[in-house]
């Protein structure tokens, strides 16, 4: 049904005692590499909407 735009959920559990800001940052820069990707860059549009913590 998203012929041209789609946005992905992602629910990442970690540890409760996981220094959050850590995590954030580790998602971030695998977000950031992704969208270098050869493979992936054409289909990611944009990297700088992450919720943090729910």
């Amino acid at each position: 049904m998203s012929r041209t735009w789609v946005r992905a959920d992602l629910r990442i559990e970690v540890a409760y005692d996981t220094d959050v800001d850590c995590a954030l940052a580790v998602v971030q820069a695998t977000i950031d590499q992704m969208a270098q990707d050869p493979e992936w860059k054409a289909l990611i549009l944009d990297t700088h909407e992450l919720f943090g913590v729910d």
